[in-house]
């Protein structure tokens, strides 16, 4: 893929899936690396304050601070092939 390819798989924030999915957001949290998040409505708060959950925060006040501004959706991972006989 080039570079530009890989640009338009980043898509705005708001037109992310928010029913739990996890995602690729950017821009990064700590030491440059991407995170998975996926939206939390709060509702079992008292005072909801729905926000993306980065699964790489330590506590939430960090998902809150900085909120991803693109997404991308992860790939599926290689599919495990069954064993062939000889």
């Amino acid at each position: 893929m080039n570079e530009s390819t890989l640009q338009d798989l980043w898509q705005p924030i708001e037109t992310a899936p928010r029913d739990g999915t996890t995602v690729i957001v950017w821009p990064p949290t700590w030491m440059g690396a991407t995170s998975c998040a996926r939206w939390d409505d709060d509702k079992y708060a008292r005072k909801p304050r729905p926000f993306w959950n980065r699964l790489d925060a330590r506590r939430i006040y960090m998902s809150r601070e900085d909120p991803p501004t693109h997404f991308q959706y992860v790939l599926p991972g290689p599919v495990k092939k069954p064993p062939t006989e000889d």
